[in-house]
This record gives C-alpha cells, structure tokens and sequence, in this order.
C-alpha cells in the first residue's frame, strides 16, 4: 500500500528507480497499474483536502472569535486553540504533499526524482541550534497572551516541535538505506492519517473503560453510592454543582490504589498500546522482505510523526507561563518515541527476513519498558502534591527526582540511537533475503533478546 516497488518482479520486469540510491539512474518503469501507488495515491490526496478543509474552518472560526473581541470575557484559550489546531492541521496536509506527488509520478510511468539531501543530518542539527531564540520568542509571546500570540505562537510551535523530531529522525537515519522516498514519505501519510487516529481511538476507549470500572466499584460503597445519587439528581435537574464533584472525588485522589490505577495506565498499557500500534504502517510492508535498516528506518519515521502530532497538540492552546517548560520537555519525548518506534521497526523487519520472532519479542519490551520508565517518572513528579511523604515512601522519592531521571534518560536514550544507527551502518544487510544470500547472517547484537524472558 505504501511501496513502489513491487515484491518478487520477475528477473526480466526491471524495478523502478529508487531514490534511496543518490544519482541513480532512472530506470524503466514495469508495465500495468500499480495498486499500490493508486491506494497511497488515493489515501494522501483525500487526507490532504480532508486536513486543508479542517484547517480552514477553524482558521474562520479563529478569526470570528478576534472580531468579537470577546477574549477578555473568557474566548481567549478557545480562539487559541483554534489557531493552533487549525495550524497542525494545515501541518497535516503539507505532509501528504510528497507521497501524493511521487505516487502519481510512479502511475504516470514517470522517472522518480533522485534525493537531494544527502547531509539532512547536518541541516536537521543547525535547525536544532536555532531552536534556542525560537524558544525565546515563543516564550515572550506566549507571556503576551493577546492578538500577536494567537497569530504568530501556533506557526512558532510548529517549528519548536518539529525541529527537534526532524533532528532526531536524521541522526537516527543518517547514512542508513530506508528505501525508496516514495516508501518513506508513504510511511509519513499513513502515520498521519491512520495511524494516530487510531492509536487516540483505542486510548480514549482503554480509559473508558478504567472509568466504567472506577465508577462502578464507587458504587458499590453505599455512602459513595447514596453521593453519587444526589450528584446524579442534581445534574438532572440542571443544579450542577462543581464543588460538590471535587469534594465526591478528592478523598480517593490521596489514595494508594488511585496512584497505582494511575500508574498502571500511564507506565504501563500506554506504552504496550502505543508500541505496537505506532509502527502499522510497516504492517503493510510485511511481505517485502525489509532489510534490518529499512525496519529500523520505517520505525524511526513512524515514532517521529506520532511524537511530532502529539507534541503540538499538547501545547494547544498555549501554556502561557509554562510554555518553554513544556517544549523542552516535549524534546525529550520526541526523540524517545522515535528510538522506541524504531527499536520495534528493527525488530519486526527481522521477524519477517529472518524469522526472528524472538527478537522482536525483546525489543518490543525493551520499548516499553523505555516508554513507561519516561512515563512513570514524568507522571509522578506531576502528581507529587498529592503524595504523602508518609505513606508513599519510594513514589515520593521518584517524583522529587523525576526531572533528574528524565534528563539522564535522554542521554540513554539517544545514546541507544546512536549504538543502533552505527550498528546497521557497519553491519549492512543484504539486499536479497537470507535464503538465497552468501555467506552467514551478520552478527545481531539484539538477537538473543527475550530468548529467555
């Protein structure tokens, strides 16, 4: 669905030129209809006027607020929200631009251009460095919280976030062969489109679900029950009663089994859901047969979009004071959604080339468990004015050292990119799959993991 170039052509149907090889020649383009390319073609031109159209509604909506000059009687943080979203979602729709453009490119039988940025890397790192007066610009806007925030913050954002996923993918990826563009940009359109809809979908459905549970154990005490009750008559008789609510909740806030059902969601069935749903679209490349680097690649393109859609929404609307805050931290989750995603991306490419179950087991854990440490600690040192320092002896010792172990978790983090990406460039895979390559396999440094777990 995401690939242009078809598995097992035969040996005199010559394949397409791919744009993975710089300067290559292009080559003849093989005879029929490529399904392939019609569906990415169908998938990115719908999701792009899907995305322009959203875009544009919200962008008129943004502007009606600013007329009525109702921000000071509390339409600030909606008319916020608006532009920001609005703004991801013109985001959105420039992201399908190359997969539309290179898909009817290979259905019109035309030659696939060849890559002109062989040194992203170093682009993505100067990119990076300018980070810091963007952040300083957004911060002082941001503080400004008035009409030249809402108009000149949502673009900023973009770049603040973007820059640093962008950075992460190129060192990630640098002097790696991920395929054609047509493949990488496929894995872009899908991300976007389907992937992140439906990994928010199954979330919003797991904390349903937690809520549907928590709800009826309240019940089941027959003080909580009789409370419950008389919240329920009075929302039916349109007395709502925010005070009342809090003081329901509050008491189960301070409690152990609130903090560990807390816990349980964030650190660990976030990331066992997210880890195997961020990588999807490589599901759609199962049968091509991925070197260990296209995996890892994939994985890393896959990670980056859904850290990079993530990210901006959480700064919508703007965090006022807390906003540089928060786009530094966002820095350290988007190179870790990206590692993690390309973990499992490196794993499931050697699942499907090599057999390699196993190791695709252990490498799926190890994301996880990178994954949930990041969440555990983040969340703990969010929820630290609701621990004893009492009764929750160690979950209060985490949250007050959370941001230490956060920080040291980045340099692990992309210390593992790095080992990952030197790695696949000194052990480069064969083109062709192993049963039919010379010689024996190259050495696997993840191999063995979950062989004995």
């Amino acid at each position: 669905m995401i690939e242009n170039l078809p598995a097992g052509l035969p040996p005199e149907t010559p394949p397409a030129a791919d744009l993975s090889a710089p300067g290559a020649p292009p080559a003849a383009q093989p005879a029929g209809l490529h399904r392939s390319s019609l569906a990415l073609a169908i998938l990115s031109g719908l999701g792009l006027l899907v995305a322009l159209l959203i875009a544009g509604g919200l962008f008129l909506l943004g502007l009606t607020g600013m007329a009525a000059r109702g921000r000071a009687a509390g339409l600030a943080s909606q008319t916020d929200a608006l532009f920001s979203i609005g703004w991801v979602s013109l985001l959105v729709a420039m992201l399908q631009l190359p997969a539309l453009a290179l898909s009817i490119r290979r259905l019109t039988r035309r030659p696939a251009p060849t890559a002109l940025l062989g040194q992203a890397w170093l682009l993505a790192t100067l990119g990076l460095v300018l980070m810091v007066p963007l952040v300083v610009l957004g911060q002082y806007l941001a503080h400004l919280s008035n009409e030249y925030s809402l108009l000149y913050l949502p673009p900023l954002q973009l770049l603040v976030v973007g820059l640093p996923v962008w950075w992460s993918l190129e060192i990630g990826r640098r002097g790696l062969d991920g395929g054609s563009a047509q493949r990488e940009w496929g894995i872009t359109s899908f991300s976007t489109l389907v992937t992140m809809p439906v990994v928010v979908v199954l979330e919003l459905l797991e904390v349903v679900f937690l809520g549907v549970l928590a709800f009826t154990w309240l019940a089941s005490q027959p003080q909580v029950a009789q409370e419950i009750q008389n919240l329920l008559q009075s929302f039916e008789n349109g007395n709502i009663d925010p005070f009342a609510l809090s003081q329901l909740v509050q008491p189960y806030l301070h409690q152990p089994v609130f903090i560990f059902l807390v816990l349980a969601v964030a650190a660990v069935l976030i990331p066992l859901l997210e880890e195997a749903f961020k990588p999807l679209a490589l599901w759609f490349l199962a049968g091509r047969k991925l070197t260990l680097a296209q995996g890892f690649v994939g994985g890393l393109i896959c990670g980056a979009v859904f850290a990079l859609l993530e990210s901006l929404f959480s700064l919508s609307p703007a965090a006022g004071s807390d906003w540089a805050g928060v786009v530094v931290g966002r820095m350290g989750t988007g190179l870790l959604h990206a590692t993690c995603s390309g973990l499992v991306g490196w794993g499931l490419a050697a699942a499907w080339r090599r057999q390699k179950y196993l190791q695709l087991g252990g490498m799926y854990l190890l994301a996880v468990l990178m994954h949930g440490t990041w969440n555990t600690f983040g969340l703990l040192s969010g929820l630290i004015d609701l621990l004893d320092p009492v009764h929750f002896g160690v979950a209060y010792w985490m949250a007050t050292n959370g941001s230490y172990v956060l920080f040291a978790m980045v340099f692990l983090t992309l210390a593992i990119l790095l080992y990952a990406n030197r790695y696949l460039r000194t052990h480069p895979d064969p083109a062709e799959p192993e049963s039919i390559s010379s010689g024996p396999p190259a050495y696997d440094p993840f191999a063995n993991m979950g062989a004995t777990g």
